[in-house]
């Protein structure tokens, strides 16, 4: 602390020497006594300016003597005379105002210098880049890190316009934001690629007095990152759309497992009742009759007779039962006068759970295809044993009714507790679910409308088109119509051993498959298979070697699939039939195929099973 007093002072000190020889120096010039405190106002200046107000003052006295002693007269000696003291008085007090206005200004200047510092250190401490620039667009001033971006060093940047350093690499959009942050005088914000540097980067303009303030910010990383996150989002959606449109196929295909299952279960219940019927239930009243003419025509004794009798009633109760079982596993009402009168025969079946089931049916019911009426039928007698089981009541309403789009609706109601229809997929609510996706899965909807102690009302709509068979011999007939014209006596004209067998090419990409449809069809005389292809691009080869009249055409194959195959072979042989054959039920490639030609379209399943009573009509529906 002392030294620093004594620096002071002492530069003090030398500055007033320093006056006092430059003063010296100019006498010749000056004159001896002529503007005496010119030099000494410096050194007063300098004094105040390095060591403040008290060193500049000490120069202001010093500089008084000395300015006393050397160029004021009598010179060589110190004078305060009236006229002196004036003088020396007035240099004084203007030496005391310069000090304290140097120090002013010095401290003013450091306070600057500091505060200029300190926002410098502000501007280069924060991560974004700043840049001020006036209205004429030049740079006033940069933070380090804007220098950083811009290339440029920070002194360089100075004056420099804001087109010439940045903006020629960037869009057009950051020069209108720019543009009308100043016009408007208001903040704005913008994104912008800077070509040169291959970055984005973020602006945030604010508008000044004099100008604009611009932050902004290398986000090229975050850009990438969100291109990352933009890319595997789709990503995932596409592996989700895949994902869903596996889980749809797979839906499908094992509702279409579940409907083959169930109608697979029917037809064994109808073949097992045919058995009983036409072996034991015809053993049983043939041993009745028996038992009835051995009573009639024979002299029993009374211990005889009574076992006779007994005998005959133990077979009465036993055809009895085998009638009922015959009836449970499949009655014989439904499939000889279809379902309405199917219902009502259930309907009496009720009255033993004590459900009374009031059937109401309009004329005219057109008739279903077998697997239709089949699942139609368990329906409903499902839907009035969850009657019986969780409604509480004793009475049902059906009824059986044809839509305006010449569908079947049948609507099973009742007034007991009801249920919330949204519970329907939950354990409690299989049976529902379940008869839901049979019916779906024939191309029919299930509408349940049901509320606590509301009741409930179930609606099936069932499309009642014709049998696939009828529908399949149709579209082969239409394949071979001729137009306003065709023979009626060749439809039904019967296959004789004469008859030309139909040739047919096996497509499918499956050996196993081939291998299958080959074993079913060879055992037929009027048919014959002629070739095989794996694929579309070998049918069409084969088509063109062998001219079959019918293909079998698999529609998902390698190469070339079915739908460009069947197209070909109509282009070229319009006279041979095409059957599309697929796993998929898909009303779309059903479409297709048929567009492409192909006279019918089947599922594989059923192919095999009804393959040959198709093939058989299109053998009366093709002229020989």
């Amino acid at each position: 602390m002392c030294l620093q007093w004594l620096l002071r002072y002492g530069v003090a000190v030398l500055v007033v020497i320093a006056a006092l020889g430059l003063r010296l120096l100019l006498n010749p010039i000056l004159g001896g006594i002529s503007v005496p405190f010119i030099t000494f106002f410096f050194a007063v200046m300098v004094a105040a300016w390095y060591g403040g107000a008290g060193p500049g003052i000490f120069a202001a006295l010093a500089s008084t003597v000395v300015a006393d002693h050397f160029f004021i007269a009598p010179v060589g000696s110190f004078s305060f005379n009236s006229a002196n003291v004036v003088a020396l008085s007035l240099f004084v007090i203007e030496a005391i105002g310069i000090s304290i206005l140097s120090e002013g200004l010095h401290r003013a200047r450091e306070i600057a210098e500091a505060g200029k510092a300190k926002m410098e250190h502000l501007l280069n401490s924060i991560s974004d880049a700043f840049m001020a620039v006036d209205a004429d667009g030049k740079y006033t001033v940069a933070n380090q890190r804007a220098a950083e971006i811009l290339g440029t060093p920070k002194d360089k940047l100075r004056d420099r316009k804001l087109t010439d350093v940045f903006l020629e690499g960037t869009g057009a959009d950051l020069r209108a934001a720019i543009e009308e942050a100043m016009q408007r005088r208001r903040p704005g914000h913008v994104e912008s690629f800077h070509e040169p540097s291959q970055r984005w980067f973020e602006h945030r303009m604010y508008p000044y007095g004099g100008g604009v303030s611009i932050f902004f910010s290398d986000m090229t990383n975050r850009k990438q990152v969100e291109q990352q996150l933009t890319q595997w989002n789709a990503e995932l959606e596409q592996r989700v759309h895949e994902r869903t449109e596996i889980l749809i196929a797979s839906q499908t295909r094992l509702r279409a497992l579940a409907s083959e299952l169930s109608l697979a279960e029917q037809r064994e219940r109808r073949r097992l009742a045919t058995e009983i019927h036409d072996s034991l239930a015809q053993m049983l009243a043939l041993a009745k009759i028996k038992l009835s003419q051995v009573r009639r025509q024979s002299r029993l004794s009374s211990g005889q007779e009574r076992l006779a009798q007994e005998s005959e009633e133990i077979v009465g109760e036993a055809l009895a039962y085998t009638r009922t079982m015959i009836a449970e596993l499949s009655p014989p009402v439904l499939y000889q006068f279809g379902l309405v009168m199917g219902i009502k025969w259930l309907a009496e079946q009720m009255l033993r759970h004590g459900l009374t089931v009031d059937v109401r049916a309009e004329p005219d019911i057109p008739p279903l295809a077998e697997e239709r009426l089949i699942f139609t039928f368990q329906s409903v007698r499902e839907l009035l044993l969850n009657i019986v089981k969780h409604a509480a009541v004793n009475q049902a309403v059906v009824k059986i009714a044809v839509s305006a789009d010449r569908h079947l609706q049948v609507t099973v109601e009742d007034q007991g507790c009801g249920f919330d229809p949204a519970t329907i997929t939950g354990a409690d609510r299989f049976g529902l679910y379940s008869l839901r996706e049979r019916i779906e899965a024939m191309g029919g909807r299930v509408d349940v409308i049901s509320a606590r102690d509301q009741g409930t009302t179930a609606t099936l709509t069932v499309p009642s088109g014709r049998t696939m068979t009828e529908a399949l011999k149709s579209e082969a007939a239409g394949v071979r119509r001729s137009p306003g014209e065709m023979a009626q006596d060749d439809m039904a004209r019967p296959v004789s051993r004469t008859t030309k067998a139909l040739s047919i090419l096996l497509v499918d990409d499956h050996a196993l498959v081939r291998q299958g449809l080959e074993s079913a069809l060879k055992g037929y005389e009027d048919l014959r298979i002629v070739g095989e292809a794996a694929n579309g691009r070998e049918a069409v080869e084969r088509a063109r070697r062998l001219h079959p009249d019918i293909v079998l055409m698999d529609v998902n194959m390698p190469v070339m699939d079915g739908v460009e195959a069947t197209r070909l072979i109509k282009q070229e042989f319009p006279e041979t039939t095409v059957i599309g054959l697929s796993v998929n039920i898909n009303r779309h490639i059903e479409r297709a195929m048929r567009d492409a030609g192909a006279a019918a379209y089947l599922t594989k399943e059923t192919a095999v099973e009804e393959l040959h009573a198709l093939l058989h009509n299109i053998t009366h529906a093709i002229p020989r």
